[in-house]
């Protein structure tokens, strides 16, 4: 990922010379860039490519996306958003009016880590429903119903920080 680069329009750009041991000058000057990892740009591709988009937990840009049945459960969403918020995860509510189906399909080419499938059941019992659903996962479209609110942070948070390459949460007998 590494770069090393010699510019030769460099030195009349920046009209560069040194003086040799006679001390007169000398315009024979190559200028050499390094860059440790290249361009930002060219190693966030490497990762995505690498990941065909579907990063970690820990490297994902939403690790947690919080859908909402209906807009009865919007205090709740705000209440797990918050509780994962203390906790540095990354995570993003969907409380719109939009269909359960509809959320699901825009959330998933977004490839977040986790979707939170929140609903009434969930509300009353203070659970959540873990759903994989990313293109390419070969486990899309797995859930975890009503799993311990508390329970999913501590494993999640676990997750998170042991940076693991595997999602946990939600796991297929192969």
């Amino acid at each position: 990922m590494s770069t090393i680069q010699l510019d030769f329009a460099a030195k009349e750009r920046f009209e560069l010379s040194y003086k040799d041991e006679n001390g007169d000058e000398n315009g024979e000057v190559f200028v050499i860039h390094r860059a440790p990892l290249s361009t930002h740009e060219r190693f966030v591709a490497f990762l995505t490519e690498h990941w065909a988009g579907n990063f970690p937990t820990w490297l994902s840009p939403v690790q947690v996306q919080i859908i909402t049945i209906s807009e009865k459960q919007k205090k709740y969403a705000s209440k797990v958003a918050s509780m994962l918020k203390e906790e540095k995860i990354r995570v993003s509510v969907d409380d719109s009016d939009a269909t359960i189906g509809k959320k699901i399909r825009m959330h998933r080419k977004m490839r977040p880590a986790y979707m939170l499938i929140l609903g009434e059941d969930e509300e009353k019992e203070n659970t959540v429903s873990i759903r994989i659903d990313r293109k390419g996962d070969s486990r899309s479209g797995d859930q975890c119903n009503g799993m311990p609110l508390e329970q999913f942070i501590t494993e999640l948070t676990i997750e998170v920080n042991s940076r693991s390459r595997k999602l946990s949460l939600v796991t297929k007998e192969d």
